[in-house]
């Protein structure tokens, strides 16, 4: 995967291994990119799987949400 810049290690069984990623967001990302694609090649689809897409979309909003108040802080704080 270019971006982000990820390896993605994807088994017969259905596990995936994420490996080369910096953040927690660059493996939510991932996940999020990647599901889709997974998801058209599944043999019988659960709705398992589909909460824990659902998950990874929740935690990667909240990281980027956190992200934004945090540069809109350092944006606010008066210069000494």
């Amino acid at each position: 995967m270019e971006v982000p810049k990820v390896v993605l290690l994807i088994f017969t069984s259905g596990k995936i291994v994420f490996a080369g990623a910096k953040t927690r967001e660059q493996i939510y990302q991932a996940y999020v990119n990647i599901y889709p694609v997974l998801f058209s090649f599944k043999k019988k689809q659960s709705m398992m799987a589909h909460s824990h897409y659902e998950k990874a979309v929740k935690e990667l909003l909240k990281i980027k949400a956190k992200d934004e108040s945090r540069s809109i802080k350092q944006v606010e704080k008066p210069a000494e």
